[in-house]
């Protein structure tokens, strides 16, 4: 378990940039919900749901066009806490959301 929490970590950053998602309170409740759904975590599903709580009225209309988007994505694309991240860094980020979603 404490492996999977620490690659967890490693890896969130990632998702934001391979799902084009900001660090601003929105991005982190777009980027939760994606991870709740591919991982399962309770702390994702816990933070996506009760994030959503906390975003201004635009950013909920955001919210709200986006998220069919992210949890098709989640659901459909491969299980990204088993990507060996570390073997990209010099590959095209196109090619990798083109590869993995």
């Amino acid at each position: 378990l404490a492996y999977v929490m620490t690659r967890y970590r490693e890896t969130h950053d990632l998702f934001h940039t391979l799902l084009q998602m900001p660090t601003n309170i929105l991005g982190e409740v777009m980027v939760k919900w994606f991870e709740g759904i591919q991982f399962g975590f309770p702390m994702c599903i816990t933070g996506g749901l009760f994030g959503a709580f906390r975003l201004y009225p635009k950013q909920r209309e955001l919210f709200r066009l986006h998220l069919n988007w992210i949890v098709h994505n989640a659901k459909h694309s491969r299980f990204l806490m088993n990507v060996y991240w570390e073997n990209y860094w010099t590959a095209d980020l196109r090619e990798l959301r083109a590869k993995y979603s």
